[in-house]
């Protein structure tokens, strides 16, 4: 079957019209109704086995009904009528093929719409009515505007949050209403919005009072809750909080009081109770978190409230073993490891993680490799995560609650024998962390220490003669950074687009490039400034990264990513560390390419493993569901690498302004991706449509396509 909207004569090709209609066609894929072929392909009328599970995969085939499509109508009408078309009328016909298919013809008249002409209140609570006439320019229709039955429900959401954000801890939605009076000439109405008061139970009846404003007068915070069971009789009281605690203290006070936004005294604010849950559970050291309120029975003028904050922690000490699926510099691997964790190793909710992990992963290379895991990783890292900052003083009440402050001190060692060569990374950093607001956050990266040794080199082919041969030294690379990220998901309605952003910049080895040349420091045979054996990298590095995230209908989603980044050696550096490098390809980048094996810019080398100083990279990608778990994509990958400088015996690697946008590579492709709930498990399927590589003429390579051809990306989770 088939619908069609026809709204005062124009046709709706698409629109939320389609959605209120009761009778839809069956789904397609590519033109193609699959859900009703499984449907069909199954036993239908079985109660179990494969036939029953088949046709449950599937949808049954649409049947015409006049209840439902009546109700149809009656739903467009409906839809106009909340829009402020009083008058709209909607109906329908049915046309029937010969091959038993139906086409159903909805067609609506609007009529003329209704605007508001006056708005008024009556409300028996002048605390609230106060409120509202102070932001009368607020509200979300004002007189003038045409009537919308959504845009007042919006406003009664919105005046919900603004009293309890006033103090009207217990206010709900269902208290305000508004009287529409459409008897009046001229196509107007006038609008009078109320508030009802509050029910209370007064014996066997029901007693209606005001609406009253409520101050917090005790906190009260119980470390280790259990339902059914006793606080304890033990209590501490610091900064104004009272802790209930039976036996000990498990936790230092600050954990708490640090976290939580809301103090004895002020006036209930619903944005501070909320900040302060989302803060508790950001801690990481407490599996449940309840926050109730107990008004004060009392004869005074002020209402009081007693807040009690019960958290549940974690086991304190716990072992583990993580398997998982690894994507390191796009190859695809399997992984696993094994860690002990402390949630309250010094007693202030700081958390110690000691984990030793191994990978074995796939490279794809050109030199002889047995075996499809030709790459083994392994080694041991400690991560300290602290629930504040750590600085030379005490820092309690130093930065406001709301940035939620963290300190994360990480040191690791993992050694690598790949295809061609053997390497050993040996890492420590110190990170200050805080949260700006719900979507924003910084990140200082005051130290990190990386020791790169390159050792048993048993293949040199992928670099000799490349650039990245001087980036593939032994190398010490001391940086400091700066990343902001911003995610707006958490703020945003289901079904609404979000945005991420994520632009991050580091420095390396300026201060000690500062100390060699304000002392006697004495540079190497090639003239760099060596620490530990090494010589320092010194270099700039900036990179930013753009999500959109655009829901289209239910379970389909349209993402756009944009990419962009450059690093410049100086100093006491000729090139950028290889592991600092650019590179293009692979499951998460242009999925047309092998990783490492795009670019730079138009060479036509074609060695295994390139790398560069500038990267431009759009990704464009549609995602649907197919089957429960099962979902696909469509992809369009746009990007490439250029290096700084041209490279002696390579062609067109440098980025040029002129003729950068003729050497942008372009991939596309179809991918599954299936959600086993603890993880998502990805298999694309990349073409080269668009190779800068290809002599003058021959970019285009529509003709290449084919199966056999297809670059086959595995993945763990969603590449963006």
């Amino acid at each position: 079957m088939k619908n069609e909207v026809e709204v005062d004569s124009t046709h709706l090709r698409g629109g939320k019209e389609y959605s209120y209609l009761r009778i839809r066609p069956n789904r397609r894929i590519l033109g193609v109704p699959f859900y009703l072929y499984l449907y069909n392909s199954g036993d239908p009328e079985a109660e179990k086995g494969f036939g029953h599970w088949l046709s449950g995969l599937g949808e049954a085939p649409a049947v015409i009904d006049s209840t439902n499509l009546r109700k149809s109508a009656e739903q467009l009408s409906r839809y106009y009528f909340n829009q402020g078309y009083f008058d709209a009328e909607a109906s329908y016909r049915v046309e029937c093929s010969d091959r038993q298919r139906a086409k159903v013809y909805y067609s609506v008249q609007k009529h003329e719409p209704y605007f508001i002409r006056k708005i008024e209140y009556q409300m028996d609570a002048p605390e609230l009515e106060e409120i509202v006439v102070k932001q009368m320019a607020e509200l979300k229709f004002q007189p003038g505007d045409q009537y919308n039955a959504k845009i007042l429900d919006q406003e009664r959401t919105r005046l919900t949050e603004l009293f309890r954000e006033r103090g009207f801890y217990d206010f709900s939605k269902e208290f305000i209403y508004f009287e529409i009076d459409s008897g009046l000439p001229g196509r107007v109405v006038d609008i009078t919005m109320g508030i009802e008061n509050k029910p209370v139970q007064d014996g066997d009846s029901i007693q209606y009072i005001k609406h009253t404003r409520y101050n917090l007068r005790d906190i009260h915070i119980v470390y280790r809750y259990k339902p059914g069971v006793a606080w304890g009789e033990e209590d501490t009281t610091y900064l104004g909080y009272e802790f209930n605690y039976r036996d000990e203290l498990e936790f230092r006070p600050r954990l708490a009081t640090d976290a939580i936004l809301i103090e004895p005294g002020d006036r209930y604010r619903q944005s501070q109770v909320a900040t302060s849950y989302r803060h508790l559970i950001n801690l990481k050291v407490f599996s449940g978190v309840n926050m109730d309120f107990v008004p004060i029975e009392g004869d005074s003028a002020a209402h009081w409230l007693d807040a009690y904050i019960l958290l549940r922690p974690f086991k304190k000490q716990s072992l583990g073993l993580e398997l998982e699926g690894t994507h390191t510099s796009g190859n695809f691997g399997a992984g696993g490891s094994v860690f002990y964790r402390n949630r309250n190793i010094f007693g202030g909710g700081q958390i110690l993680e000691v984990r030793v992990n191994g990978a074995l992963e796939a490279q794809q290379v050109s030199s002889d490799a047995s075996g499809v895991f030709n790459t083994i990783q392994y080694g041991a890292g400690l991560t300290l995560h602290l629930p504040y900052f750590l600085l030379p003083f005490n820092t309690e009440g130093w930065m406001p609650k709301r940035y939620q402050p963290q300190t994360d001190i990480n040191a690791s060692y993992n050694y690598q024998i790949r295809v061609d060569f053997d390497r050993s990374i040996l890492n420590f950093g110190l990170h200050y962390t805080f949260d700006e607001s719900a979507a924003k956050r910084h990140i200082f990266e005051l130290v990190d220490l990386n020791f790169v040794k390159l050792t048993n080199v048993r293949d040199s082919s992928n670099i000799d003669g490349n650039r990245i041969r001087t980036g593939f030294q032994d190398a010490f690379i001391p940086t400091i950074g700066y990343t902001f990220l911003y995610n707006n998901q958490s703020l945003t309605a289901p079904g609404l687009d979000y945005q991420f952003f994520r632009g991050h910049i580091e420095f390396a080895g300026n201060l000690l490039s500062a100390a060699a040349a304000a002392s006697s420091w004495s540079p190497n045979d090639d003239g760099q400034y060596e620490l530990f054996g090494n010589p320092f990298a010194q270099y700039v590095k900036v990179d930013l990264d753009f999500r959109q995230y655009q829901p289209v209908l239910a379970s389909r989603r349209l993402v756009l990513r944009l990419y962009g980044g450059f690093a410049i050696p100086y100093g006491n550096s000729e090139v950028v560390p290889f592991e600092k490098q650019f590179f293009g390809g692979g499951a998460n980048d242009n999925r047309g390419w092998v990783a490492y094996t795009l670019g730079p810019g138009a060479d036509t080398t074609g060695l295994d493993v390139n790398t560069g100083d500038i990267k431009i990279m759009a990704t464009y990608e549609y995602r649907f569901g197919l089957l429960g778990d099962l979902k696909g994509a469509l992809f369009a990958d746009v990007g490439n690498i250029w290096t700084l400088d041209p490279i002696e015996e390579q062609y067109n690697t440098e980025f040029r302004l002129d003729r950068f946008y003729k050497e942008l590579a372009i991939g596309a492709g179809f991918g599954f991706r299936y959600d086993f709930g603890f993880f998502v498990f990805r298999l694309d399927a990349g073409f080269k449509v668009g190779q800068p590589a290809r002599p003058n003429g021959q970019y285009w390579t529509w003709d290449d396509i084919r199966l056999s051809r297809a670059v086959w990306n595995f993945g763990i989770g969603y590449p963006f």
